[in-house]
């Protein structure tokens, strides 16, 4: 039995009232709840995702239910009649959709570029505040960026033992003509303004909108901390060049696929996904599209 989901328990309990992880936390930590191996800095989507999954798994044998989006309960009080009626009130999780990104986005110089491609991930925090102080990384609409800026781009793949999840581009998804039916192992976004909380202020929100994005496409069926649980730091950066221009910067970020769930798609955005092995660079390279080619020639020549 998962210690989060126990400690959940026991302050829901005490509190009598629907509480965020957040929450559930702080007043864990107040009851001396919380043993010394539960620790890090993300302990709220840890237990987030613990108590989505035995939501999804368990159903009504579950001891929890939501009764507002990032709220949760206990099942065994839903009858207690004195608790407010609002807090005995449940809801299933809503199926999302992408949203257009009309807001300023996260672009960097062109010319800083070298600054985050080939370091380590664990470099790449203390850089992006350097470069936000200088100015090289900046919000802007992507049609009118200063023209020696790219848009950066969350490039997110989902792996499963070796290999990684593609799919390929539908017509309603290419960012140019030429892309439609090739074939992809990213899921990829913009970073907006906007998706920068108080709670993801060190990497400006990179990871959170990134597996967002994911976790719309495939239609995952659990909250997005579930996802971010089993989610990398931006492990590397690519430059996408074009005609010898850099075109895009992509972040690239890997999810690993949980074990319960398997992926599948009925967006016409997408088809022929399948598992491809990503241990050695794909065969006929030219039948993937110019980002992947990217971060193939990039993944594995750094694994040389």
């Amino acid at each position: 039995m998962s210690s989060y989901l126990e400690i959940a328990e026991k302050v829901l309990a005490h509190r009598r009232r629907p509480m965020g992880p957040h929450a559930i936390l702080r007043d864990a930590f107040m009851m001396d709840l919380m043993p010394s191996h539960l620790h890090g800095e993300t302990q709220h989507k840890t237990l987030q995702a613990r108590l989505s999954e035995d939501i999804l798994h368990s159903k009504e044998r579950s001891r929890f239910v939501r009764t507002e989006p990032g709220k949760f309960f206990l099942r065994s009080l839903l009858s207690d009649e004195s608790i407010p009626a609002e807090f005995r009130t449940t809801i299933k999780a809503r199926r999302r959709k992408r949203e257009l990104t009309p807001e300023p986005v996260l672009c960097i110089a062109k010319d800083s570029l070298h600054k985050l491609e080939g370091r380590d991930h664990r470099a790449h925090l203390s850089i992006y505040e350097d470069l936000r102080e200088s100015g090289e990384l900046s919000y802007h609409k992507v049609k009118s960026r200063p023209k020696d800026h790219v848009p950066i781009w969350c490039f997110v793949m989902m792996t499963r033992d070796d290999c990684v999840l593609s799919y390929r581009v539908g017509r309603y998804r290419a960012h140019e003509e030429e892309l439609t039916s090739k074939r992809t192992v990213g899921f990829t976004t913009l970073v907006t303004e906007a998706q920068q909380t108080l709670f993801n202020h060190h990497d400006l929100g990179i990871i959170e909108a990134g597996v967002t994005a994911l976790a719309l496409d495939v239609d995952f069926p659990m909250d997005v901390e579930v996802l971010e649980a089993e989610t990398s730091e931006v492990s590397s950066v690519v430059s996408v060049t074009l005609d010898n221009e850099v075109e895009a910067a992509l972040l690239i970020i890997e999810t690993v696929c949980p074990h319960w769930f398997e992926p599948t798609t009925r967006r016409l955005s997408m088809n022929d996904m399948m598992w491809i092995p990503f241990r050695v660079p794909p065969n006929h390279l030219e039948d993937f599209d110019p980002w992947t080619q990217a971060v193939v020639r990039s993944r594995f020549s750094c694994n040389e």
